[in-house]
């Protein structure tokens, strides 16, 4: 599909749609040079942790994240 952007991230597989990533709009955003580079026919792997990558979307998606309650789970040093 040419509207879907393949992301491995850490192992595990997100399928996310080009729109979101505004790539006319957000010429700065990692993701979107990534896309510039390498295209959309391939997946793209980005070696992190996937546990993460939800909260980025939600962010691209335009919704509200609570970060608090998002790393509640995260202890202090």
């Amino acid at each position: 599909n040419k509207d879907v952007l393949k992301l491995n991230i850490g192992g595990e597989v997100f399928r996310v749609k080009l729109s979101i990533l505004n790539l006319e709009t957000n010429k700065d955003c990692l993701l979107t040079h990534l896309v510039k580079e390498m295209g959309i026919e391939d997946e793209i792997f980005i070696d992190r942790d996937s546990n993460y990558f939800p909260i980025i979307l939600d962010c691209l998606n335009g919704h509200e994240v609570d970060y608090f309650q998002k790393f509640s789970d995260v202890q202090e040093f």
